[in-house]
């Protein structure tokens, strides 16, 4: 190794390059070994390898920053440039590793005008930047103003551990190297790929001959169902259980749809998109006030049977009245607080201002009576319509869609732009009756809850926009908890109502589902997941999958409490809209959100591990196909039938899906959050899943509400999250896991909100803080006092079985840098643990208050951690030393039951080898080709690179 640089205490000192450069990039001069370069950092230190004259910066440190900085370089002309550096982590890291410029007049010039790329993070939704093990590229353009002649370039690692190396700093023109696999959305920095695009061709519609039409006029209708067979929630039509792995049509034009390359990748069960409202996004059967027309439908039946004369059908229903509908129904379209209807296409445009123009339209009230009157109408005739023709024999199911974005989220922007609704005369109303069933029409309960004496059912208003659009972390009155949830469960009201009719209107013979993420994502309107489960009239439910974390190297997700979901009979879809080059490019961040892949491997990967996922966990899969044409390419095809058969193979397996660790989420404590919180609360739910994805360890997600109520399975380690309103069925469940030798892991201020009790002040304020302290207490049994300072979870330097393998903290504070909110991350309140009988594992930023503490009690243990989201590692070895399944180290996305495991390779250390361990001795067969890899094994040894992905069916030994 080349000389060793320290530096302590901020002390700089200077290492003199003037190296040859050698390799495959001599072309281009690598300013790492021309200039000179210093260290910043207390206790950072760097070296030369001597052979490679890479240079290895290493930092102990989880705060502050180290900074490996050039001199002032000479610029050669004032035209646009680009700076390259390349960089290898060798260990995970939460450090932020970007590049910084100091543009500079003369050399010696103090400070110039400063430039960096760590905007680069602003997609980033959870805090692992770069992955460990391969060389991965960081790039900035600049172009230099008038009079700045030099530029100092640094490379800065902020608010982590770290140790990587650097190989090359160049900078020439802008041109795009190559992207980084795992690191696409680089882009933002100003860096422009340039995807692949190739303009797919129409699949080829077989003619409509008379044996086709022989052989739908002559199909039986089937009786579609959500059964339970062998323990397990099933699809099943005439009897029989079908795969749940379906293809959704492009949404606007069926002509551009892959029904036939569908079907000849395994699919048989086909959506359809209809829309009922005229003119909206199609022609639309519900023409005018009572006036219905379904002859575009039929023709786009046909588009489908034709390819599949057996083919199932579902509609995919657009539940929206024609154009005209809001200006004849005024007081039923969606207002703001000030009296402004909103104006709308698939989203919101506006509230108030000009009427609607050309394509737009006014948005119904999400919550209107009579929508929910006028739209159940309308879809008896279309069942009745399908009933009585030999097309609808092919019809096994309707997915209701509709309003903003088409997955029934409501109008108002919310956020900074305060356009709160609804307060349209038809959601006043609404809502009044909603608290007047909610409270069971007692006056009394009502004023109680409002601390109100003079509130009735028929004055009860809505809260004002200011107490509302609070700084505060949790609201302060029922009034705005009951606003919070009648903007769910009001939703949930429609969606189900129209569900309902569907139910009713067919007999119960046909699978009935609608778009629905809840807690676990992002919308404010879809915390009421208890609604759909609880309810008759729904059988599955659906969402896109995780957007920003889709590409290859990156885990995945899907946006559903599934533990509960399957609990109730119900089922799970996760939408698979990958782009690929055969769909137009968007913007480089669009494309690196939405998913964009650029080539067979990486759209192969993707699916097999989302598909991979939904085996874990019990749920299945569509593909969808938006703008028609996305997958029509053969390889994208045989990767997607070898997922379909992946899922046939699920078929065969009985019971839920076993894992040891039981996570809780609270629908009830969203209600409690401020409008602003709550975004943060959800994208804490949010992180938390994405470290449990990558923790190694399998895990089942429920609903608290199932706590004490449904047969929830035994676990090993049960894991609370944001649990604050907690309800006395709740509590003794809680109090009877205390037993075994089971973890209990609390996270931030659970139990706080009694629901059996008024909530009449801000549950962490004033006198209520110190009683919600005492509940807490005990609750975990843990010791705990006030702390008002910056969050963080930083390791601290004890010999601890918890600690091994850790890194630098535990948790990971939230930084919630999207969606407008400007809510101050310090005013977070929470407790520090104050326990001389609690072992302290990691402190606040202070490093005196503890953040995270382990108390062992005679047959079970209990983690407490301020700190709202735990990281991977610290998960994986609360699941280890608790006696739980763990299939291998944290850093890859792994997801496994007792038959199926799936791991996605996110990092490449120790030079990509994987070590999975299976729950029992199994044969194990590779799905990708079939292949028996073991007949009886207990552990996969592997070689995988970043973006690969391999899984394995694995069948129990005889």
């Amino acid at each position: 190794m080349g000389k060793l640089l320290l530096f302590f205490g901020g002390i700089m000192m200077l290492f003199y390059g003037q190296l040859k450069l050698e390799g495959a990039e001599s072309d281009s001069t690598n300013w790492l070994h021309q200039y000179q370069w210093t260290l910043h950092g207390e206790k950072a230190e760097v070296n030369r390898d001597s052979k490679s004259n890479d240079f290895r910066i290493r930092s102990p440190l989880p705060v502050g920053a180290t900074v490996f900085k050039s001199e002032a370089i000479a610029l050669q002309d004032a035209s646009e440039q680009q700076i390259n550096a390349q960089i290898k982590l060798n260990q995970r890291s939460y450090a932020k590793i970007y590049l910084r410029l100091q543009l500079l007049p003369a050399p010696e010039a103090k400070a110039g005008r400063t430039t960096d790329n760590s905007g680069t993070y602003v997609s980033m939704p959870f805090d692992m930047r770069y992955p460990a093990g391969e060389w991965q590229w960081m790039r900035i353009r600049f172009t230099p103003a008038a009079g700045e002649k030099f530029v100092q370039v640094e490379i800065v690692a902020e608010n982590g551990a770290c140790d990587f190396n650097v190989a090359r700093l160049e900078c020439g023109s802008p041109a795009p190297r190559p992207l980084s696999p795992t690191w696409a959305h680089d882009s933002v920095s100003g860096i422009e790929p340039l995807p692949n695009y190739i303009e797919p061709e129409e699949e080829i519609i077989p003619p409509l001959t008379d044996e086709i039409r022989k052989i739908v006029n002559e199909r039986k209708r089937e009786n579609a169902k959500m059964e339970i067979i062998d323990g397990r929630p099933r699809f099943t039509v005439g009897g029989k259980p079908i795969v749940p792995a379906f293809y959704n049509g492009c949404w606007f034009n069926p002509r551009l749809s892959q029904y036939g390359d569908f079907k000849r990748a395994g699919v048989h069960t086909f959506l359809l998109s209809v829309s009922s409202g005229k003119n909206l996004y199609g022609s639309g059967f519900w023409t005018g006030k009572d006036t219905y027309d379904f002859a575009d439908m039929d023709k786009w039946m046909w588009r489908i049977l034709r390819v599949d004369p057996m083919a199932n059908i579902i509609i995919y229903l657009g539940c929206e009245p024609y154009v005209e509908w809001g200006s004849e129904n005024p007081d039923d379209v969606c207002a703001d607080q000030n009296g402004n209807k909103v104006v709308v296409d698939f989203h919101t445009i506006r509230f108030g201002g000009e009427p609607p123009g050309k394509g737009e339209r006014f948005g119904p009230s999400l919550v209107s009576e009579k929508y929910r009157r006028d739209a159940a109408m309308a879809l008896r005739k279309l069942v009745e319509h399908l009933e009585t023709s030999d097309l609808g024999k092919a019809v096994v199911g309707y997915h209701l869609c509709g309003f903003s974005d088409g997955q029934f989220f409501d109008w108002d922007y919310g956020y900074k732009n305060q356009h709160i609704a609804d307060f349209s005369p038809a959601g006043m109303a609404s809502f009044r009756n909603w608290l007047s069933r909610r409270y069971e029409g007692n006056v009394d309960k009502l004023r109680a809850a409002w601390n109100d004496p003079a509130v009735t059912f028929e004055t009860a208003l809505r809260p004002t926009v200011d107490q509302i659009w609070t700084d505060k972390y949790l609201v302060d009155s029922q009034q705005v908890a009951d606003h919070n949830r009648f903007a769910s469960e009001g939703q949930a009201e429609t969606v189900l109502s129209l569900a309902k009719t569907l139910r009713e209107a067919t007999n119960g013979t046909a699978f009935i589902g609608t778009y629905y993420e809840d807690i676990t994502g992002t919308v404010y309107n879809h915390g009421a997941l208890k609604s759909y489960l609880t309810s008759p009239y729904i059988d599955y439910l659906t969402g896109p999958a995780d957007y920003r974390i889709r590409k290859e190297g990156y885990s995945g997700g899907v946006r559903n409490t599934f533990g509960s979901t399957l609990l109730h009979g119900k089922m799970f879809l996760t939408e698979q809209d990958w782009r690929s080059w055969c769909s137009g490019p968007n913007s480089p961040v669009e494309n690196f959100a939405y998913g964009r892949a650029e080539s067979p491997e990486e759209h192969n990967a993707m699916v097999r591990r989302e598909s991979g996922m939904m085996l874990a966990f019990g749920l299945g899969t569509w593909w969808y196909d938006l703008a028609g044409k996305w997958f029509r390419d053969d390889r994208i095809m045989g990767g997607i039938a070898e997922a379909v058969a992946a899922f046939e193979r699920d078929l065969h397996t009985k019971g839920l899906p076993k894992a040891d660790v039981g996570v809780f989420i609270s629908e009830d404590t969203n209600f409690y959050h401020t409008l602003r919180t709550a975004e943060i609360m959800r994208s804490g739910i949010t992180k938390q899943r994405v470290q449990l994805n990558t923790s190694g360890t399998p895990y089942r997600l429920y609903l608290l509400s199932d706590a004490g109520v449904k047969p929830i399975p035994q676990h090993k380690v049960y894991m609370f999250i944001d649990c604050m309103a907690i309800n006395a069925t709740q509590r003794k469940y809680i109090e009877g896991l205390k037993r075994d030798g089971n973890t209990l892991v609390f996270i931030g201020s659970p139990g706080i909100i009694d629901q059996e009790q008024p909530y009449t002040a801000n549950a962490l304020t004033g006198k209520e803080r110190t009683k919600s302290r005492l509940t807490i207490e005990t609750l975990t049994g843990i010791h705990l006092k006030d702390y008002e300072g910056k969050q963080a979870a930083y390791t601290l330097p004890a010999k601890h079985e918890l600690l091994l393998g850790t890194g630098d903290r535990l948790a990971l504070p939230l930084v919630y840098s999207s969606m407008l909110i400007d809510f101050p991350q310090d005013g977070v309140p929470v407790f520090a643990v104050q326990d001389a009988e609690a072992t302290p594992l990691a402190t606040f930023a202070d490093g005196k208050h503890v953040a995270v503490a382990v108390k062992k009690f005679e047959n079970f243990r209990v983690i407490y951690s301020a700190i709202p989201v735990l990281s991977d590692a610290f998960l994986n070895r609360i699941a280890a030393t608790g006696g739980a399944w763990v299939v291998a180290p944290p850093g890859d996305a792994v997801y496994a039951n007792e038959n199926f495991m799936t791991i996605h390779a996110m990092h490449a250390l120790n030079d990509g080898k994987k070590c999975l361990s299976l729950l029992r001795p199994s044969k194990v067969i590779d799905m990708h080709n079939g292949t028996v890899i073991a007949e009886s094994a207990n552990k996969i040894e592997l070689t995988m690179k970043i973006g690969e992905t391999r899984w394995f069916h694995l069948l129990p030994i005889e």
